[in-house]
């Protein structure tokens, strides 16, 4: 019965951000609402962690499945890629970089937030 509330508040809150997609003029992807209205109960304390972990924990060990396909969909799409390797490469290293650093500096930044407040 746990695993069926914890996988029952996770689809609403996805659903919910399928039907803000729909009805709002705004070009967000609908699974990105979703997962912005989760993180906002998760702050506002209206759903605990500990609601949604285990089922979370579980969804998170079948990700590295989904990167399968797509993997050799690049694979097979080399030829399409191989002119523009050294660009992508480029991009992806400085995009990385970029993504460590803002993550490193959000994190200091609420860190030290928590540590006002307590």
């Amino acid at each position: 019965m746990k695993y069926l509330k914890q996988i029952s508040i996770l689809f609403g809150v996805s659903i919910l951000g399928d039907i803000l997609h729909v009805f709002l003029p705004i070009r967000i992807p609908s699974s990105m609402l979703g997962l912005g209205i989760l993180v906002l109960l998760l702050m506002t304390k209206t759903i605990a962690v500990e609601e949604i972990e285990a089922t979370a924990n579980f969804f998170l060990s079948f990700m590295p499945v989904l990167f399968v396909p797509a993997t050799f969909e690049l694979i097979e799409k080399w030829s399409l890629f191989k002119s523009l390797f050294f660009q992508l490469l480029i991009i992806i290293v400085i995009t990385t970089f970029v993504s460590m650093l803002l993550s490193g500096k959000v994190t200091d930044y609420l860190i030290d937030r928590r540590k006002l407040n307590d």
